[in-house]
């Protein structure tokens, strides 16, 4: 909520341009954070992966 003198009304476009001002950063830092999880996510997949692979491909496999 923004400050307005006693007796005066802020507009629909004040209100939206503070809005946007105040919440515009947020947006950002969420849509970086979506990222930054994204490619974390695609890392750790990876990661477990290759260690499961490098497990597996390490053992002797005996059909007896």
């Amino acid at each position: 909520m923004t400050a307005t003198a006693p007796g005066t009304a802020g507009t629909d476009a004040e209100a939206a341009r503070a809005f946007a001002s105040r919440y515009g950063r947020d947006k950002r830092s969420d849509k970086q954070l979506k990222t930054a999880g994204a490619v974390l996510g695609v890392l750790l997949l990876v990661l477990v992966g290759w260690l499961g692979w490098s497990y597996i491909a390490g053992q002797k496999l005996s059909a007896q």
